[in-house]
């Protein structure tokens, strides 16, 4: 990567440093605390209540006329920053006024009324190391409910949102650590791509079934292969959600290794492949090097679920490899601190280095941009 030494570059680059470490505590403290901590409310529904009616007045005693939706958002992003304990006035500010705009209330009955839902019912059952189970999410919970929302460099802030009513979930665990849950985020992630897939579809970790079930819906979908590494996954699939599938005969499972299978794949064999195997957070390296791998389809489209919050955990790496690159050609920069990486971390950044290889940066635009999630995703 080629950086031009410049005044506005350097200002940049001294602006992306001095946020970094504000940015990281911002991120992980509301992921922290989002959807970790139940019932995250004032307390209870009458308190909850009151609290509303407190921002309402209070809003009209400043000259703003909140709605009781506006009112019910706006409480719970109080209550969760003042568990944040964040002690920067201008950091809550920032977060006071731009949380809200991407906190909704969510109905359950916008998730309920999906086909689904409507004819997949899931009992609590043990299959080997496999457990399934229903968890009720309380009413005032704040989760994570759609995509991260890019605000500048090394920020992104999540969709958040609360139901205001019981929410009944299936989760997956193995060994007894749950590890897979059916919620909005889930939902919404692979509403998205739902729309584009057709033909013969490729569906690589089966989860719940709930990508193929609605794959298997349309009428221009022929098959959807599912691919699974876990059999005891594969056989609770089979005996308890499979039967209950509208066309169960367009559904093939095979229990295969997901690397192993895709080195084997030639590019014809499916029009369209959805991708949904990895723990955010946990499988970064696994994810660019199956992102790598899927390089060689040229006719067939492929699709990773939740890519957005990989691609804004790797953009932290991208950072470490623009400042590095920095010192061949912005003197100043040169005793710039570098951050000791894990075995792990360093082949991470050999991915980086090598997607942003033939980049170059000669306008403080351009350097931000090269540190934006979706540009990432672009290069690799």
């Amino acid at each position: 990567m080629y950086i031009k030494d410049t005044k506005k570059i350097r200002e940049k680059l001294l602006e992306i440093l001095d946020n970094e470490s504000k940015s990281n505590e911002i991120e992980n403290n509301i992921v922290d605390y989002v959807g970790r901590v139940c019932n995250t409310s004032v307390g209870n529904q009458e308190l909850f209540n009151q609290s509303v009616q407190q921002v309402i007045e209070l809003g009209k005693e400043e000259g703003q006329e909140y709605s009781l939706e506006q009112a019910k958002i706006n409480t719970m992003v109080a209550v969760l920053l003042k568990r944040c304990h964040y002690s920067d006035i201008k950091t809550l500010a920032y977060l006071a006024k731009e949380l809200p705009k991407y906190t909704k209330i969510l109905k359950v009955e916008d998730y309920y009324t999906k086909q689904y839902w409507k004819q997949v019912k899931v009992d609590t059952c043990e299959y080997g190391d496999i457990s399934l189970y229903n968890e009720t999410m309380p009413p005032l919970t704040l989760i994570i409910c759609d995509s991260l929302v890019y605000k500048k460099p090394l920020l992104s802030l999540p969709t958040i949102g609360f139901f205001e009513e019981n929410y009944d979930a299936p989760i997956l665990k193995y060994k007894g650590t749950a590890y897979y849950s059916l919620g909005p985020k889930e939902i919404i992630a692979q509403d998205k791509v739902l729309d584009t897939v057709h033909g013969k579809v490729l569906n690589l970790g089966v989860n719940l079934g709930y990508f193929a079930f609605n794959a298997s819906e349309k009428e221009d979908v022929e098959k959807v292969t599912i691919i699974e590494n876990n059999q005891d996954l594969i056989n609770l699939f089979k005996a308890k959600i499979l039967p209950q599938f509208t066309n169960p005969e367009k559904i093939e499972i095979i229990h295969a290794d997901y690397f192993e299978y895709m080195e084997n794949l030639k590019d014809k064999e499916f029009d369209c492949c959805f991708l949904d195997i990895f723990d955010n957070g946990k499988d970064l390296l696994s994810y660019l090097k199956m992102k790598k791998l899927c390089h060689k389809f040229k006719k067939m489209f492929t699709s990773f679920c939740l890519e957005d919050e990989m691609a804004n955990l790797l953009v932290d790496y991208a950072f470490i490899q623009l400042s590095q690159d920095s010192k061949r050609t912005i003197d100043v920069f040169y005793n710039l601190p570098e951050p000791p990486l894990e075995a792990e971390a360093l082949e991470i950044l050999a991915f980086i280095k090598k997607a942003y290889s033939k980049v170059k940066i000669t306008t403080a635009s351009e350097l931000e941009n090269y540190i934006n999630p979706k540009t990432l995703i672009k290069l690799l």
